[in-house]
């Protein structure tokens, strides 16, 4: 028996396969091979043609795939987390059927078939190969040199716990605006390749959802508590376990309108001395732990420079002016700022009045019941905005205590002085101003005519 490349070799018997246990195919994947079976006895020169196909099957074609990468989120710090392997085999098959994939540890156990791993599978050491044998399920041809999956556990960001923030509130309701971004730095810690964002819920911040922009104001009244979410720009890790805490810090409060500090002129200058430390009480009302000071313009009010040294004295350079209020709280340092207007006036000049006389009563005593209003418009020269009030003694009309009925006062011996005449002391106050000036009024009882 022989084995030839042609039919018309094998007829002949011509060119013999020289090496048929030993034959390399000339022809790829299918070739016809002739064979030749002769009668051993040389005289009858008897024989007969037979073919014999050789098929060579193709060898699974695998894609070496790219790593499988997962974070380091089970138990961060081991560099062990469950692969499931077979999310490579789309990529390594590249649309091959009829293929079946296995994976080992180890190329030997690959080569051999023995120690197969199951998915999903933990890696022992980072990073690690996994050996990959694909099997011809027709006809059982497998590789596994070819291709090989690249286990890697990435390290997931490690963000630092960040200071709060702290914002003093304008208006004392409860909410203001914050600079989240003002903590980027402190909670990156110097990580390279890492972004953080921030999140109203632990949920936002694990899926990346709703980021917050700056400036944010909070939502929840005075304390709030922000998610931060610090992410690798390269492996897209993220580490959600760390909050921001906002709050609102209580402000003192400058009364929104001031009254005017008025001071009455005593020689027309438009200048003269006021005691800043009357307004404290109107300013500060039933607050504590706060620090009162005064300035001349706005901008040392918000910065407090330049406060005004000599409150008990204060001496204004022009009519009106305008100082400017700064209320800081000694607690936690929040600062509220206002202003109101110093003005000099003039005072009223009320005229001496000529002495108001009556007519003795029946009883012949010397004493009767004036009307001392009638005196008013005489004293203030008909001028509407001023009033008028009367004292029976100096003290009381500078202390302004002890006014007298001046509708039906009875003159009286005051100190031991004659009750008639008598001498009434009256201040004209302006009441736009409250400027007062004094004059005295003479009340005189006459004897009635003896028949």
């Amino acid at each position: 028996m022989s084995y030839y490349e042609t039919q018309a070799n094998a007829d002949f018997g011509n060119n013999p396969i020289a090496t048929p246990t030993s034959y390399t195919n000339t022809t790829a994947f299918n070739q016809l091979i002739w064979i030749r079976v002769e009668d051993v006895d040389p005289n009858t020169a008897c024989y007969k043609l037979t073919t014999l196909e050789l098929i060579v099957n193709a060898l699974p074609v695998l894609v070496q795939p790219s790593p499988l990468e997962l974070c380091d989120d089970n138990n961060p710090g081991d560099e062990m987390e469950s692969f499931v392997l077979e999310e490579a085999t789309d990529e390594i098959l590249n649309g091959q059927t009829g293929i079946s994939l296995t994976y080992f540890a180890t190329q030997i156990d690959a080569d051999n078939n023995t120690n197969p791993i199951t998915s999903p599978y933990t890696n022992t050491v980072n990073p690690q190969t996994i050996f990959v044998r694909a099997t011809d399920d027709i006809t059982g041809c497998f590789v596994s040199t070819t291709a090989t999956i690249l286990l890697r556990v990435n390290p997931i960001p490690s963000p630092t716990a960040p200071t709060d923030i702290e914002e003093c509130d304008d208006d004392n309701d409860g909410f203001t605006s914050f600079d989240l971004e003002s903590r980027t730095l402190e909670i990156i810690g110097g990580e390279l390749d890492t972004t953080v964002s921030y999140h109203e819920t632990q949920e936002d911040a694990e899926t990346g959802d709703n980021a917050l922009v700056s400036p944010y104001t909070n939502i929840v009244m005075d304390v709030q508590t922000i998610y931060i979410r610090l992410t690798n720009t390269i492996t897209g890790c993220y580490n959600a376990s760390q909050t921001l805490t906002i709050r609102v810090l209580e402000s003192p409060e400058v009364p929104v309108d001031v009254e005017d500090f008025v001071v009455c002129d005593t020689n027309a200058d438009g200048i003269t001395q006021f005691d800043l430390t009357t307004k404290d009480a109107e300013i500060i009302g039933t607050q504590s732990d706060v620090i009162l000071s005064y300035h001349v313009t706005e901008s040392d009010a918000q910065t407090g420079n330049n406060p005004i040294a000599n409150v008990g004295n204060y001496t204004n350079t022009s009519n009106p002016q305008t100082l400017y209020i700064r209320l800081v709280s000694t607690i936690n340092g929040c600062v509220d700022t206002g202003m109101f207007d110093l003005r000099v006036e003039l005072p009223p000049v009320a005229v001496q009045p000529s002495p108001l006389e009556l007519c003795d009563d029946d009883i012949a005593d010397e004493l009767t019941v004036f009307d001392l209003t009638v005196k008013d418009n005489e004293i203030t020269s008909g001028n509407a905005s001023w009033s008028v009030s009367y004292y029976e003694t100096q003290g009381d009309a500078d202390a302004q205590v002890n006014a007298v009925d001046s509708e039906a006062y009875t003159n009286t011996s005051i100190s031991g002085a004659p009750a008639n005449p008598q001498t009434l002391y009256a201040v004209v106050t302006d009441t736009d101003t409250g400027c007062r000036d004094q004059v005295t009024l003479t009340i005189r009882v006459l004897p009635n005519p003896t028949p």
